[in-house]
């Protein structure tokens, strides 16, 4: 479970990692025909041997036969991976309009898109250098991202990276009330910012391909939803048929803005993680 730079890295990691501990399907089909090609080891005559300074067992071909039930819980992020490259433009999922492209060239490119290529580093002002100064909003690529290009070719394909991401267990948790777009400046004085502004993002990304997303952590969150289930043509009343099976799903909690605690200690919160 993460919140906000928290939930950014839960996404990402549930997207992009091949752990064994997810059971997929298809990692279990890979992993069995590893293990039966492996020179020299009987799986039926493993050799099990227990370490009293650890307390684990310990063997060379040893396989639990025990299965960890995993799930994300990904609440209020700033950004989301998507899944292909088009955004929400006046309500309507599309590829952004050739002046939006040029203007923001790398609204795709990774952490905020499947593009295989690092945006450049965030500057203190929160905005993308691009060692222009006169055009430091527009990300630039700048360097391959190997685990994100390793999860692709793992998966073969960007098509079959999504697939497996939904089956994934994967929960969104959105506060109604993070809706704010405004970060407050440090340097003024609490009666200055209480004056100047009516909320407080905690630090909301701003740049242009955040700004793709939404105008705040709410709209992004409904729109990533909208866009999963657009991606595999999914209707809110479709069954799930057997070629996608999406285990998806995004709780509101009402009444709550960008607070991990009262997210969390929420009843919906709570029902998240302990289930129930």
């Amino acid at each position: 479970a993460g919140h906000s730079s928290g939930g950014q890295f839960v996404q990402r990691w549930s997207l992009t990692s091949s752990s064994s501990v997810w059971n997929d399907e298809e990692e279990e089909e890979q992993q069995r025909a590893s293990h039966d090609q492996r020179d020299g080891i009987d799986t039926s005559l493993a050799s099990v041997s227990f370490d009293p300074t650890t307390t684990m067992l310990r063997s060379s071909s040893f396989v639990p036969t025990f299965q960890l039930k995993l799930y994300a819980i990904v609440a209020n992020p700033s950004s989301y991976a998507y899944l292909d490259n088009r955004r929400y433009i006046q309500g309507k999922l599309q590829v952004p309009p050739l002046d939006i492209r040029q203007s923001c060239p790398t609204y795709n490119s990774w952490e905020w898109g499947l593009d295989v290529f690092r945006a450049s580093s965030i500057t203190t002002n929160n905005t993308l250098d691009t060692g222009n100064d006169n055009n430091n909003h527009i990300p630039y690529p700048r360097q391959e991202v190997p685990y994100v290009s390793r999860a692709i070719q793992h998966t073969n394909g960007t098509y079959n990276l999504a697939k497996r991401y939904i089956k994934r267990n994967v929960l969104y948790l959105s506060g109604s009330l993070d809706r704010c777009n405004i970060t407050r400046q440090p340097s003024l004085s609490f009666s200055e910012r209480k004056e100047s502004y009516w909320c407080d993002s905690h630090g909301l990304e701003t740049t242009c391909v955040d700004e793709l997303q939404g105008k705040n952590r709410w709209e992004r969150s409904e729109n990533y939803f909208r866009h999963l289930k657009d991606y595999f043509q999914m209707e809110d009343d479709d069954e799930n048929d057997d070629e996608v099976v999406f285990r998806h799903d995004r709780w509101i909690v009402e009444g709550v803005g960008h607070d991990p605690s009262l997210m969390f200690t929420s009843d919906v919160g709570s029902k998240a993680i302990f289930g129930g």
